[in-house]
């Protein structure tokens, strides 16, 4: 993928400029970004990299500001200097007038880039965009150790097809399979829309348990499409007094309590000494998921929303820590075991970390792992499974939620 950036504020030359590049057979018109004031460019540099930045020399701050070249030399300013920006393979700068390119060049020079004289009348502007496009293109291709792209802007995985995918699935009306060659899996794709926004989407289950079978899969999850955020949803045991039957557990901190030394004492009894080694959530998305767990009025609608059986409690949102491990407990003194190793304990389930370990070692780019569970018993002898339809639904709502509302699409 080649992504263009453009800062114009005139219609005519905009279309001038797309239509130009446009001739360029290995560019398509939606890896083209417009934009039409300098702090527009911005907020795009700071949320993307551009393999190219064509700019005009004369742009506003904002669309109602007049034009100035000032603003135009504060942005390149800013891009040279600004670490939190990412920065463009290469820019070219587009003037009419020639005295302003004598005046200005220094500040394109200087970085290398290029500013030069823009004429209706003739194309060398054109061949110049288009040749440095090329150039590009060929120093990707021919680059050993080219970093690929985020193709997907999220990527689900469940570990049973019911109720779990099957509630991911009821999300979206229009699922399509996806089958690679090299893969047994069947994956399925789909967009979560709002407005103007649209996530692309990857999806898959095969339904069986266990951070085995979870690491596997999200590794092949990673690796065929590339999702910017690898996430999962389902059901999870809660802690009785930390939680209730039906409520939502965010995994901040995520580890395998299994991990450690089996050993003997003096009297030749078994010990177990824990090795935890968390992994954790990153700090943006724990910081959203505060801002939605404080959203009563929606969490009350997808409580109210759900005509099946259900808890009597309204959903809660529980951002903490939560243990994986390899099997399905329903013993009190297991579960008061695993407790030990966090008094902060929110949850024990049996894929978290596999999702976690997948994202944080995987090739680049790597994925973000997002990992939320609701409650449907509580790990002891009363163990039933009569509100498990209820948690794999609302975990799956929550999801969809979160994304559409604060996390933006990589097109």
């Amino acid at each position: 993928m080649f992504k263009i950036l453009l800062l114009e504020d005139t219609a005519p030359k905009l279309k001038k400029l797309k239509d130009a590049i446009l001739k360029n057979t290995n560019i398509e018109a939606r890896n083209i970004t417009s934009t039409v004031c300098s702090n527009d460019a911005r907020r795009e540099l700071y949320a993307n990299h551009f393999d190219l930045f064509v700019t005009d020399l004369l742009v506003p701050a904002n669309f109602e500001d007049d034009p100035s070249a000032e603003e135009s030399i504060s942005l390149l300013h800013d891009i040279a200097n600004d670490d939190l920006i990412k920065k463009p393979s290469y820019i070219i700068g587009l003037s009419a007038y020639e005295g302003e390119i004598f005046k200005y060049e220094q500040y394109f020079s200087c970085e290398d880039w290029n500013l030069q004289h823009y004429d209706e009348s003739e194309n060398e502007w054109e061949l110049s965009i288009n040749q440095r496009i090329d150039y590009i293109q060929k120093s990707k291709s021919t680059n050993l150790q080219e970093i690929e792209e985020y193709k997907y802007d999220i990527g689900i995985i469940c570990a049973l097809n019911n109720p779990e995918f099957a509630y991911i699935k009821d999300l979206s009306s229009n699922w399509n399979e996806v089958s690679k060659k090299n893969s047994p899996i069947q994956f399925y794709e789909t967009y979560f829309i709002r407005e103007d926004k649209k996530l692309k989407v990857i999806a898959a289950s095969i339904d069986k348990m266990g951070m085995v079978a979870t690491s596997i899969l999200a590794t092949q999850m990673i690796e065929l499409f590339r999702p910017k955020y690898l996430t999962m949803t389902g059901i999870a045991a809660g802690i009785k007094g930390e939680v209730e039957l039906g409520d939502l557990l965010v995994f901040e901190y995520s580890w395998d309590y299994n991990s450690g030394k089996i050993k003997s004492d003096d009297e030749n009894n078994e010990l177990f000494e824990v090795d935890i080694r968390q992994e954790s959530l990153c700090s943006d998305l724990c910081n959203y998921m505060k801002t939605l767990k404080n959203d009563e009025d929606f969490l009350f609608n997808v409580y109210k929303k759900y005509n099946d059986f259900k808890p009597k409690t309204h959903l809660n949102i529980h951002i903490g820590h939560v243990a994986s491990g390899a099997a399905v407990i329903a013993h009190d003194v297991i579960t008061s075991n695993i407790q030990k190793q966090s008094r902060k304990l929110k949850g024990i389930e049996m894929e978290g970390y596999a999702i976690f370990c997948a994202a944080n070692n995987a090739t680049n780019p790597k994925p973000i792992p997002l990992v939320m569970k609701s409650v449907c018993d509580f790990a002891d002898k009363e163990k039933s499974d009569n509100i498990q339809n209820y948690a794999a639904y609302t975990s799956a709502e929550v999801l969809h939620e979160f994304f559409l509302r604060y996390v933006e699409s990589i097109n």
